[in-house]
């Protein structure tokens, strides 16, 4: 989604399912950061569903341009010329700094979640006698640019198979990831973003 289509947008409306969680913190992030190509008085108004919860007010649309739903067996972007452009409005919108080369070996945690690991310092001590530079990171809690910052740092991403994955798009191109399966239970949906958005040569799944 580029400057071409959302600047003939007015409005973004999301009838959210209140049991799903609201629209706010990552996914309004990272919506205003698409929109931020837009001049300040040509972006589209977001509306919520939430805003109008209690009363009986109707909304009435001249125009409405609807999404389907995103399935994870899906491809979530068109082109890799579509996830560059967000990757460089997500450094702008950050204020993240020139990129550097990469640096980091990040092991994402999901502590506190289903499909954690439960080695996981142990495994980051394992990385660092190697001489890698690793780290371990937890997105709980960091705000949508904090997490554009660690993963322009980052080189190669170990991590279970989890959302914290939809910032792969945030890394720099050439970089690597290493995505931990249960083996009954394999997608391929970051796979196919790794090869829209970084990845320099075709990525592999390995069963075991």
């Amino acid at each position: 989604m580029g400057p071409r289509l959302i600047s003939q947008i007015r409005y973004f409306y999301f009838s959210h399912d209140k049991n799903k969680g609201l629209f706010d913190g990552w996914s309004r992030a990272y919506l205003l950061t698409i929109l931020s190509a837009l001049p300040s008085d040509r972006q589209p108004a977001i509306l919520a569903r939430e805003a109008w919860r209690g009363n009986d007010t109707w909304l009435r649309f001249e125009d409405v341009l609807l999404f389907p739903m995103v399935n994870a067996m899906t491809d979530t972007f068109s082109s890799v010329e579509e996830t560059r452009w967000i990757r460089r409005q997500a450094y702008r919108f950050c204020n993240a700094s020139a990129p550097r080369a990469p640096r980091f070996v990040t092991l994402l945690s999901r502590r506190g979640a289903r499909r954690q690991l439960v080695n996981e310092e142990e495994i980051v001590a394992v990385l660092r006698a190697a001489g890698f530079e690793a780290q371990l990171q937890n997105f709980a809690g960091k705000s949508f640019c904090e997490q554009v910052r660690v993963m322009q740092a980052t080189r190669v991403v170990v991590s279970n198979h989890g959302a914290q994955l939809a910032n792969l798009l945030f890394l720099q191109p050439g970089s690597a990831v290493i995505e931990l399966f249960n083996p009954f239970f394999v997608l391929d949906m970051y796979q196919r973003m790794a090869r829209r958005g970084f990845a320099t040569s075709p990525s592999r799944t390995r069963r075991s």
